[in-house]
């Protein structure tokens, strides 16, 4: 009876361990994201702003939103890569499109 509750405070701390180990890896690996920063990249920031790399001066990081407007951001608030979002090229074209001003449409009433 006494040493279960010596197993149930050693299986706390070792999960506790491996919690801990996989947020400072996750922490470094974010740092190391932030200090590899270039002109040109393509980034998001914590509050989703996204734009791209203009600078990078110490711990700040011009963004450029759109063309000719820069913002100053610190690098801790650039999060990551931004996802890639579906372009008009990227969308394959179909041949079904419906017109909605078509007469020979059944779907009306």
């Amino acid at each position: 009876m006494e040493y279960t509750m010596f197993i149930f405070l050693g299986l706390a701390l070792v999960a506790l361990f491996f919690m801990s180990s996989r947020g400072r890896k996750q922490q470094a690996k974010q740092q190391e994201f932030r200090n590899t920063l270039n002109p040109g990249d393509e980034v998001m920031t914590s509050s989703g702003q996204l734009g791209t790399v203009h600078s990078v001066v110490g711990e700040t990081v011009l963004i450029e939103t759109t063309p000719g407007v820069v913002t100053r951001w610190v690098k801790a608030a650039i999060q990551a890569v931004p996802p890639q979002f579906a372009t008009a090229e990227s969308v394959p074209a179909q041949d079904d499109v419906i017109d909605p001003d078509d007469p020979d449409r059944r779907d009306r009433i």
